[in-house]
């Protein structure tokens, strides 16, 4: 399980049903590609605003490289995420 630290941004929705997102997080050293299928955790992710949050991501690769987050936690907390439940 890898553990990245960086700016959550360019947040989409892959597919609706059942729900996957995918953002990109970019660190001091490269950008990585980032999806969620955790229907509760992507629901969340979507209510925040691109390039404004710093996060920790917990996950793995699959094949194509991505990582596939397991664990999301925003580093710089407002009102706003308090209000959604991060």
């Amino acid at each position: 399980m890898e553990q990245l630290t960086g700016v959550l941004d360019k947040i989409r929705v892959i597919k609706y049903d059942p729900l996957m997102i995918r953002f990109t997080l970019t660190t001091i050293h490269k950008s990585y590609c980032c999806i969620v299928a955790k229907k509760e955790l992507a629901t969340k992710i979507l209510m925040l605003e691109d390039g404004k949050y710093n996060v920790v991501v917990n996950g793995h690769y699959n094949s194509r490289n991505q990582v596939v987050v397991s664990l999301f936690k925003v580093r710089n907390c407002d009102h706003i995420t308090k209000l959604i439940g991060f």
